[in-house]
């Protein structure tokens, strides 16, 4: 039977640098990066690809940069092109699909949204994405979020996520529960729950990114940024709390990495999620569920360990089994 080989257009993004290592370190896969070109071609490359320069360069110059990519790669060859939602916001321009498209027939082309279509914008115009188009013009198209699956008619795929157990050290765990991300109308939210930890004796650290001096709200545990942490400074803030907080955006039904990383640093996970009660890897054990702060169950919190020493989903959660996704609805056998 014909295998595909794994092509990977990835992206330098330090998060997913984590989560498909092991892709990226894959003998029989490909992880492009996108401006992984260096010296005097790689600074032309960010110059042209920079939205503060747009208006200055033609946009129809970055379809060159296709080539680049896949110059050594069999035109004849039997190749699964997965293409990551970063390399999307550009399309418009770059045209990466159809000229994927033209130049290996013989190819299969599949785009991987991890975020909501909505909020997935183009680069330069800042507006949506055409996923329509998208469609059209790949044999598929997979969506970490269900509520999306239902309203484009898209595949779904939760987003994956690489073993890092080996590389953890163990770390004295300071604080009962972690949050890290944007407001998004959260913020309330938050507040209250930072006090009522506060009121029953627990320690959080919530860091909260880009909101504006006149709607911060004073709380201790709560610490407002204005530039995002670096993934390794994310992780160490993990490392030494007990509970991660998930708290999903508006109109999203889906596992976010707060859960992924519970997982693999054998974390408890607090969640507003309730669709991960039909997922594979919801464990009762690791999990609780909540609607507001009125249903937070405190007690969660109070059991000291896990009844494992490391968690036993991590597997379901690997890159392999979206390998295996893609196979499957593709009816093809990809060499990985």
């Amino acid at each position: 039977m014909k295998q595909y080989q794994l092509i990977v257009f990835g992206s330098a993004w330090d998060v997913y640098e984590h989560s498909f290592r092991e892709m990226i370190d894959h003998p029989h896969c490909v992880y492009l990066r996108p401006f992984s070109s260096i010296g005097f071609r790689g600074f032309i490359q960010r110059v042209l690809f920079n939205p503060k320069w747009s208006h200055l360069i033609p946009l129809s110059w970055k379809t060159y940069w296709n080539t680049c990519y896949v110059d050594s790669l069999d035109k004849n060859g039997a190749y699964c092109f997965l293409i990551l939602e970063n390399w999307l916001r550009v399309e418009r321009y770059t045209r990466l699909l159809p000229y994927l498209r033209r130049t290996f027939p013989n190819a299969r082309i599949v785009c991987y949204l991890q975020d909501l279509v909505e909020r997935t914008k183009d680069l330069y115009s800042h507006k949506p994405i055409d996923i329509e188009l998208i469609k059209q013009q790949a044999d598929l198209v997979l969506s970490y979020d269900k509520n999306d699956v239902a309203r484009y008619a898209l595949t779904y795929a939760p987003t994956v996520y690489s073993d890092i157990a080996e590389q953890q050290q163990p770390v004295l765990e300071q604080f009962d529960l972690c949050f890290l991300g944007r407001d998004k109308g959260r913020l309330p939210l938050l507040v209250s729950i930072c006090r009522q930890m506060n009121s029953l004796g627990k320690r959080c650290t919530f860091y909260v990114l880009q909101v504006p001096k006149d709607r911060q709200i004073a709380q201790e545990g709560i610490h407002y940024i204005d530039n995002p942490l670096s993934y390794e400074q994310n992780l160490q803030v993990i490392r030494q709390s007990r509970c991660l907080l998930e708290l999903l955006q508006p109109d999203a039904q889906s596992e976010t990495f707060r859960t992924w990383e519970a997982i693999v640093m054998n974390k408890k996970l607090m969640t507003n999620n309730a669709s991960i009660v039909q997922a594979p890897w919801y464990d009762p054990h690791y999990i609780s569920i909540f609607k507001d702060e009125r249903d937070i169950d405190w007690t969660f919190l109070n059991k000291q360990s896990l009844p494992w020493t490391k968690n036993p989903y991590v597997a379901l959660i690997a890159p392999a089994t979206l390998v295996r996704n893609i196979e499957q609805q593709l009816n093809i056998t990809i060499d990985y």
